[in-house]
């Protein structure tokens, strides 16, 4: 299921492209007036201060990175592609990934579009890397990143846990809604765009399998 013994580096490299991810659309949106800055908040939160908050929350975003990869990019997705062509497979994993989180508060079916797209980005980096690694370590930084550190997705929540408080101003149609900003095309093109690197790279690289045909048991 493409999760050989522990690859710190991948992990770590992995987890400074989420991070990088969700600042450059935080950057974008800030540049283009759709993003204010508004404070840094440091304060005290249910006892600890808000920087103890979130490194502690390293640890379960980081679970919950691997468990999602593990579960759809690792064995659905291997359970499928040794069954029907790979890009039947993706495609169908995918859609399943994006419907899981349809039932989640403040989530839209334009938020199951981009998570499904989203889903194939984290998929082309099991191709491009040779293992889920990189991709745990993404998934972790980019959920913690919107969470804890800039707050793209917890503006909307009444207490918003993040460090860097913002708001944004910008069209629902391009920034997504307070509780999805995944749900923007911004995010949308900036998926589409890892996710034809990160395939021109595995191509590249000679770790592509060939789409139509179906992965060895």
């Amino acid at each position: 299921m493409a999760l050989p013994p522990l690859q710190p580096w991948r992990l770590v490299v992995g987890a400074f492209a989420g991070l990088s991810l969700i600042l450059i659309v935080a950057a974008i949106e800030y540049e283009l007036g759709w993003l204010h800055f508004v404070r840094i908040d440091t304060g005290m939160h249910r006892g600890p201060s808000k920087i103890r908050w979130a490194i502690l929350a390293l640890t379960p975003f980081l679970a919950v990175g691997l468990s999602e990869e593990l579960g759809f990019r690792g064995y659905v997705f291997q359970t499928l592609a040794e069954r029907m062509p790979v890009w039947v497979a993706a495609l169908f994993m995918s859609i399943i990934f994006g419907l899981v989180h349809f039932s989640l508060r403040g989530f839209n079916v334009s938020f199951v579009v981009s998570v499904t797209a989203i889903s194939l980005m984290f998929l082309s980096f099991r191709f491009a890397t040779g293992s889920l690694w990189f991709a745990i370590g993404c998934h972790g930084a980019w959920d913690w990143t919107q969470t804890y550190l800039v707050g793209l997705s917890t503006t909307g929540a009444g207490y918003d846990p993040a460090l860097i408080q913002i708001k944004q101003t910008g069209s629902a149609l391009w920034v997504g809604s307070q509780m999805a900003t995944e749900s923007g095309v911004l995010f949308v093109l900036m998926t589409l765009c890892g996710l034809a690197l990160a395939l021109a790279y595995a191509a590249a690289a000679g770790r592509l399998p060939p789409l139509t045909q179906r992965l060895h048991a």
